[in-house]
């Protein structure tokens, strides 16, 4: 499903804690070990608090880096009384504790650690160990106590840690803005990369593992445009005005995938000789990484031919931004409803009853009008359209496997 380009790696989660403690830290920290496992890596949890939640993915509870940490109402009285001592000794616990961690490790992320003052014993612990290990670090920034007037950060030590840029290869903020807070506070050059956080695009659209590995085996995460035609191949469906009007999309720069979900029509020896012409067809429009017959797909799970249920098709919608219908003939035009239902966008031809059913919601468009201007029009409603644009980004942007392959991973092996 996934190249490996973090094969082999061996990568050191560190935070407070771990699911099933509840917060935002902690689902990002879950998405980023099921993901660098994904892409190849040996990935492990270094927590206070928290359980395994995936075979293969190894979470080490250690009590001494969590927030409440045994001891920490004496560390934090003396630390008030102007008393280092009890500081010190759970600092050189919490390099005892993890320092075995890091021998084999290539790459060790601490979140928040090195911002938040919830284990200041561990905040300076890490500013030794970052000193003395051989592994690559990234200091993962979601919030920032030091401006945050809420918390207490005396300018002095061990506090003053908090403002002073720690010893590791990158910082990594999850917004613009954290990343100009992080500059603010430090005051020497420290360079900080942005890396957002992200959202699980086959969790939230409740995608299965066969619609999952299409949609991933064709990175549609980097598309424009991602549309359907739920349709059986036969002509007067008018596939060919659909796969024209891909061709002068295309030309106008988009990237994008079209998913033509129905197959033909096996006892019509008509409909088999117009698949074959679709498909020379693609051909000769340079279309065969972006037309996707299911038809000619196989169920990875099982090797057999893929099988479109309704479900599926459900499935399908969720990830459309468009419905291209160029049909020249209909009797109802269900898949009007079904667009509708979704909120995808309609492009069809102006054909009768196709109007009774979409009433004003769809782009209309003459079947016999020239494709170029067709897709001049559809290109005017896609970008006319929030919901439409803000799913591009999100789709291009805020899901994990954008994420990781654009940012993320280019960041690891650059550091």
């Amino acid at each position: 499903m996934f190249s490996n380009p973090l094969e082999g790696l061996k990568i050191k989660l560190l935070h407070y804690s771990c699911p099933p403690v509840i917060g935002g830290t902690e689902f990002i920290i879950e998405a980023h070990a099921r993901w660098f496992k994904k892409y190849g890596a040996d990935v492990e949890l270094l927590v206070g608090d928290g359980e395994q939640f995936e075979d293969g993915i190894p979470v080490h509870k250690i009590p001494e880096i969590g927030s409440n940490y045994e001891g920490k109402e004496e560390v934090v009285q003396s630390l008030e009384e102007g008393n280092l001592s009890p500081f010190e000794k759970e600092k050189c616990k919490c390099k005892e504790k993890l320092s075995p961690y890091f021998e084999d490790a290539d790459l060790v992320i601490p979140h928040n650690i090195f911002t938040m003052p919830f284990n200041l014993p561990l905040t300076a612990a890490l500013f030794e160990l970052f000193e003395e290990i051989d592994a690559k670090t990234l200091a993962w920034t979601h919030d920032i106590a030091w401006l945050d007037d809420k918390y207490d950060t005396p300018d002095e030590y061990p506090w003053n840690l908090l403002a002073e840029a720690a010893p590791v290869d990158r910082y990594v903020a999850i917004s613009g803005l954290r990343a100009d807070q992080l500059r603010k506070v430090f005051e020497r050059k420290t360079r900080v990369e942005v890396v957002h956080d992200g959202i699980e695009f086959d969790e939230f659209h409740e995608l299965d593992s066969v619609i999952q590995e299409i949609y991933r085996k064709n990175k549609m995460y980097y598309d424009d445009i991602l549309g359907i035609y739920p349709a059986r191949i036969v002509r007067r469906k008018n596939f060919e005005l659909a796969l024209e009007i891909l061709y002068h999309l295309k030309k106008l720069g988009y990237s994008m995938h079209f998913i033509i979900t129905g197959p033909p029509d096996p006892h019509n020896p008509d409909s088999l000789d117009y698949f074959e012409e679709l498909k020379q067809l693609r051909v000769d429009l340079d279309l065969e990484e972006e037309v996707i017959f299911c038809y000619e797909l196989e169920n990875p799970e099982t090797g057999e031919p893929l099988r479109v249920s309704y479900n599926r098709m459900r499935q399908f919608y969720r990830l459309s931004d468009l419905l291209l219908f160029t049909s020249r003939q209909e009797g109802f035009g269900l898949p009007l409803l079904e667009a509708g239902l979704s909120r995808t966008l309609i492009c069809c031809s102006n054909i009768a009853p196709l109007p009774e059913v979409g009433g004003e919601a769809p782009l209309y468009f003459d079947p016999d009008e020239h494709p170029s201007i067709i897709a001049y029009e559809i290109r005017e409603e896609i970008e006319s359209q929030a919901a439409t644009l803000l799913q591009r980004r999100v789709r291009k942007n805020f899901t994990w496997p954008a994420i990781f392959e654009r940012y993320l991973i280019p960041l690891i092996e650059n550091v």
